[in-house]
């Protein structure tokens, strides 16, 4: 049988439309590909993201240091006691470090005495010049964490100079490792959050 030539243009239409249909079919699967991958990848992105907040975050500030003094107020040539006392809960440590700062006007520092919570105290410095105390501590005594109690550091000996009133502050950052710090075993990271100082008032 032979086809006419309106029997050729129809098949030629319907082969026409199956080329188009295969076509649209191609390029929905191609796009459907495209925003798969494209998904995957933002949440690639966004578990990359969370993942490098908790790196920043790795620090656990929760241990504090403070200071207490043996009376509310002082005469001028008084001695002064102030405790440094240290909390670091659930933690083992290997060393601590302060920095006092204290107006060397109203105050001078004559002496440290070390507390029983390290067995090594490498640096105990004294400056009455520009109002620092510096001492390090190494070697915890303690082979269990830390409980919820306060512990002594160590005691600051200091004399009331002249009358007026001084603020004794620890020279402290968060996170930082170079000023006042509790050393963490095991990741050597700065536990410490809080410090708090003390207001010494002197009279004549």
């Amino acid at each position: 049988m032979q086809l006419t030539t309106s029997s050729y243009k129809k098949i030629g239409v319907v082969y026409g439309f199956l080329v188009i249909l295969v076509v649209i079919a191609l390029g929905v699967r191609f796009f459907q590909s495209t925003k798969l991958k494209s998904s995957d990848v933002t949440k690639e992105t966004v578990k990359t993201k969370t993942s490098d907040k908790k790196v920043e975050k790795k620090a656990d500030w929760t241990g504090n240091i403070s200071l207490v003094s043996d009376a509310t107020s002082y005469k001028v040539g008084d001695n002064i006691d102030l405790t440094v006392l240290f909390e670091a809960k659930g933690k083992k440590l290997d060393g601590a470090d302060f920095v006092l700062i204290y107006n060397p006007e109203i105050l001078n520092a004559i002496g440290f005495t070390e507390g029983k919570a390290f067995s090594i105290f490498p640096r105990k410095d004294i400056d009455n010049e520009k109002g620092t105390v510096k001492v390090t501590a190494l070697d915890s005594t303690s082979k269990e964490q830390f409980g919820a109690e306060k512990v002594t550091l160590g005691v600051i000996q200091m004399q009331a100079k002249s009358a007026g009133t001084a603020t004794v502050n620890f020279d402290f950052s968060a996170g930082g490792t170079n000023r006042t710090t509790l050393i963490e075993q095991g990741t050597s990271q700065n536990i410490l959050g809080l410090a708090e100082g003390i207001t010494i008032r002197v009279t004549e």
